[in-house]
């Protein structure tokens, strides 16, 4: 179990099945930290316990009767008061469609819900059987069955789907896939692009993420990156020199930087820094 909030220890400690990261933790009172949630949306759950958090100045308190639905890439303040036993599923975007594509259930997405709000169950209420199913098969770590996890977590996002609040929520978290590739693409310009990485995180042969990139965009993943890249550039340009920032924005070279950027704006860093 883990008895932090960090990236790393997840990755090692998290069990994975095709569609769904498992994580389980043991808390201790007096523990607070930034929980995130990174690219994909959470269910949170609480076997024993109870949570304190706060997101967007927004204060909640959460127990085992209750769930917690969390968008990607939030950032939430726990503190714990109590012994706290928590598991959480990671939904791969993928399993969330393929639910979708497979029903008949009709989702009204005419009025989406505000992402700023958490969106907490009562797990009696919403989600009747289909959650304490999951928790059941989730929590002997040595004898977890993927087949088994994968099968009740399509169960669970069916059910999330039925209901008219989760449902919307559900759809407008996972949005296109390429706008997730984007969000990453922004948040790593201080490393060098791999479409093989990138294919990889989306679940994607690097033919097709390239194909649907083109397809949302207009341009290719590298083109998209190298004007993000670009952009970024203007503005550390004001401060750094044109080496400190070749590096910067993970370039090989400073000379491939200026080439690339000439490329892009038709003139080289150094000119656009004289005529700051």
């Amino acid at each position: 179990m883990l008895s932090s909030f960090e990236e790393k220890l997840e990755q090692i400690d998290g069990f994975e099945t095709d569609y769904v990261k498992l994580l389980s933790y043991d808390l201790k009172p007096g523990y607070s930290g930034t929980y995130k949630s990174y690219n994909y949306t959470r269910f949170c759950t609480i076997l024993e316990g109870a949570k304190d958090l706060t997101i967007d100045q927004q204060h909640v308190h959460y127990d085992k009767h209750q769930s917690l639905l969390l968008p990607p890439h939030s950032d939430v303040y726990m503190s714990i008061k109590v012994p706290t036993k928590a598991l959480v599923f990671e939904l791969n975007n993928e399993l969330i469609h393929q639910v979708l594509d497979k029903t008949t259930k009709n989702i009204d997405t005419s009025k989406f819900v505000d992402n700023g709000d958490l969106l907490l169950n009562n797990l009696d209420v919403h989600l009747g059987d289909s959650i304490i199913k999951l928790i059941d098969a989730s929590k002997d770590k040595d004898h977890l069955d993927p087949f088994i996890i994968d099968l009740n977590a399509q169960r669970l996002i069916y059910d999330l789907l039925k209901a008219p609040q989760t449902g919307k929520r559900l759809l407008q978290q996972t949005g296109n896939p390429m706008d997730r590739a984007i969000h990453y693409m922004k948040q790593n310009m201080d490393k060098p692009y791999s479409g093989q990485d990138m294919a990889a995180l989306m679940h994607m042969s690097t033919s097709n993420l390239s194909h649907s990139f083109k397809h949302h965009t207009g341009m290719s993943p590298v083109k998209y990156m190298h004007t993000l890249k670009m952009a970024q550039a203007k503005k550390l340009l004001t401060r750094m020199t044109v080496t400190e920032t070749a590096y910067e924005l993970a370039y090989e070279s400073p000379s491939y930087f200026i080439y690339i950027f000439k490329s892009h704006f038709g003139f080289t860093p150094k000119k656009y820094q004289q005529n700051l």
